[in-house]
């Protein structure tokens, strides 16, 4: 099946921002978010274990293998990621966690 889409919350310098509620990634399809290379992501594993988030990649970018970005979260911990060229990665940007117990916040600046 085709990932979950989600939408991303923007950040400027003219407003401030509540944060937002973190929802449960789509372990099954995994999500996809718009990327025009300037989103994050703010991933938190709520559970007990370690799980990893994939940050899926296009085959080749400029002619080289580009490999999928894993990203270790140890358990109750949160990490800022971001800057994925969607050139390499896409648009949109397909992301997959290997547990519901990881949640997301989605940003654009």
């Amino acid at each position: 099946m085709a990932p979950t889409p989600v939408s991303s919350t923007n950040i400027d310098h003219h407003n401030t921002l509540l944060k937002p509620t973190a929802l449960a990634c789509d372990a099954t399809n995994g999500n996809s978010c718009a990327n025009g290379g300037n989103l994050i992501l703010e991933l938190n594993n709520s559970g007990a274990s370690t799980y990893t988030v994939t940050i899926s990649a296009n085959p080749t970018g400029d002619g080289q293998a580009v490999t999928p970005i894993v990203y270790s979260l140890a358990a109750g911990e949160t990490r800022l990621v971001g800057g994925w060229p969607p050139s390499f990665y896409g648009n949109p940007l397909v992301f997959t966690a290997n547990n519901v117990a990881v949640k997301y916040i989605a940003y654009t600046v």
